[in-house]
């Protein structure tokens, strides 16, 4: 039986996000009339930034790895939802978009700086 550890499937999550932003973005240079395809494949690779840091966790600081990586991946999730309402014809709103990632990744980092608990850190 094969035996497949959490870092290879990370690696092969992290392969197959950047590739998929690659496609997004070549999508997005040839169709010009999809105005949130550009905008979801920065999404995607955001999120495989984020995965990468997370799954970096051996090499890097705890402080950098939790923050930097989830602040990525938080960051992915709602350039998502701003790609999604530019394909339905909907506008962005920047600035909800930027408060609501600045809040995460903040509370992100007081309770990862303030609380040196296991539980604290899976908050």
């Amino acid at each position: 039986m094969i035996s497949i550890g959490s870092s290879s499937i990370l690696a092969t999550l992290v392969c197959f996000q950047l590739s998929l932003g690659i496609i997004c973005y070549g999508m997005s240079q040839v169709t010009r009339d999809m105005p949130g395809v550009r905008l979801i494949a920065a999404s995607i690779l955001s999120g495989s930034v984020g995965l990468f840091l997370i799954g970096s966790r051996q090499y890097l600081n705890a402080n950098i790895w939790i923050i930097v990586g989830n602040g990525f991946y938080f960051l992915s999730l709602y350039m998502t939802w701003g790609g999604i309402r530019r394909l339905y014809g909907q506008s962005v709103p920047w600035p909800l978009l930027l408060l609501i990632v600045g809040l995460a990744g903040g509370l992100l980092a007081g309770l990862l700086l303030t609380g040196t608990s296991l539980q604290s850190r899976i908050i």
